[in-house]
């Protein structure tokens, strides 16, 4: 039941980061979709084998561990390309 504490730790990470771009100018629409897509992408490749009802399968560990190492990758990717992400300056 832990995890539910991180919820409001999670938004309320995610609403500082917001008020502290927006405050530098830096706040992007398109990043922040990225990232919530992005997101959302990895929580299914999590979730799903456990949502297939593999549980009970034989391959059912391998698939697991298949899914986090592909999770790990895709996560070490996502932040090479963010790094890379400049934000346009804002125009007055």
């Amino acid at each position: 039941m832990i995890w539910v504490l991180f919820i409001p730790l999670q938004l309320y990470l995610i609403f500082a980061g917001v008020r502290r771009q927006e405050h530098n100018g830096t706040w992007s629409w398109p990043m922040f979709a990225f990232v919530m897509g992005f997101a959302l992408f990895e929580c299914l490749i999590l979730i799903l084998p456990l949502r297939l009802g593999m549980a009970d399968s034989r391959y059912f560990v391998p698939v697991w561990v298949a899914a986090w190492i592909v999770a790990v990758l895709n996560f070490l990717w996502f932040l090479r390309v963010c790094r890379r992400w400049k934000p346009k300056p804002p125009s007055n």
